[in-house]
């Protein structure tokens, strides 16, 4: 009986399952709602794709997008930074060559100031010494002119008692000669004598002619000693300015102060300076040889003198021989 019982167990759900098959498969309907799913899920896979292949193209352009504008960037920054780098290198060039202009702009100025600025020691003392020594040196000329001009015993030049009125204690002092003041002139005059009387006819006899030319020997003796005197007289002034413009560079301590200034001077205040000296140099020179041809004159005057003076005595003593 068991075994009948399990066995219509068996055949019952064998039936069922032939049963259920038959519904799945074979029912009305089925195949259109496998066909509708099978559609809608491929539509919405589609879909999926879709959308998911929209998302990729819209993140491919918009990374292609920030691609082209990375290198965009990249390229406009490598473009300015050429530029920079030119206009940098350009601007430096220009700076370097706008300070090296300012620099050697600044350097010919500082060198022309120092130049200009250096004259020379004590320039305007200098020249205004220098003047004086010129204005002297002109002036010693016409003073001594019009000193050898002046004493009475010359030709048309006074009486005796015109002499003896200029003969005071100051004319008998060859001091005023060397001072060079207003009493050198009476000074000339007492050496020179008083006039003596001259020949005055105008006959030609032999007397007289010999007469006319021992009065034109006197005359010229005394030209000689009163020109020779006048010119000591007149080289005072002379010779006190050009010890005050050599005093300029020398001074009172042996042109210790001078040298110094003149080793941090420029060079062309040295030159100056040495032109000046070399200057001075020449107007002391021209001095002294304008004195040594004085003092010439005065022993030619002197010799030519004692010469006459010999002749004179010698013939003389011949006239007075038996």
């Amino acid at each position: 009986m068991v075994n009948r019982y399990i066995v219509g167990v068996a055949a019952l759900l064998s039936s069922a399952l032939i049963s259920h098959q038959a519904s799945a498969e074979f029912c009305l309907g089925v195949e259109l709602r496998v066909t509708g799913k099978t559609a809608a899920v491929e539509a919405d896979v589609l879909s999926k794709i879709g959308g998911v292949e929209s998302q990729v193209v819209t993140e491919a352009n918009l990374q292609t997008e920030r691609l082209l504008s990375a290198l965009k960037v990249a390229t406009k920054q490598d473009s300015i930074s050429g530029e920079q780098n030119a206009t940098a290198t350009q601007k430096g060039t220009e700076a370097s060559a706008s300070a090296w202009s300012s620099h050697r702009t600044n350097m010919q100025v500082l060198d022309a100031t120092q130049r200009y600025k250096s004259v020379g020691y004590s320039a305007c003392t200098t020249i205004s010494k220098a003047e004086d020594f010129a204005s002297a040196a002109r002036n010693a000329g016409t003073k001594a002119k019009t000193l050898a001009s002046s004493y009475v015993a010359r030709p048309g030049g006074g009486t005796t008692q015109d002499w003896i009125s200029r003969a005071d204690g100051d004319a008998q002092s060859a001091a005023v000669l060397f001072e060079g003041g207003t009493q050198a002139a009476n000074y000339i005059n007492f050496v020179i004598g008083p006039p003596r009387e001259r020949t005055t006819s105008t006959s030609n006899t032999l007397g007289e002619q010999v007469s006319r030319l021992g009065d034109m020997r006197e005359a010229a003796l005394q030209s000689i000693a009163a020109r020779t005197m006048a010119n000591v007289a007149s080289y005072k002034e002379v010779d006190d300015k050009l010890k005050e413009l050599n005093k300029t560079w020398i001074g009172d301590d042996g042109g210790q102060r001078w040298a110094s200034e003149m080793a941090a001077s420029h060079e062309r205040g040295i030159l100056l300076d040495a032109v000046r000296i070399e200057a001075a140099t020449i107007a002391s020179t021209l001095v002294r040889i304008k004195k040594r041809i004085n003092t010439e004159l005065a022993i030619a005057g002197y010799a030519l003198a004692r010469t006459d003076n010999l002749l004179t005595i010698k013939k003389g003593s011949e006239g007075t021989e038996p």
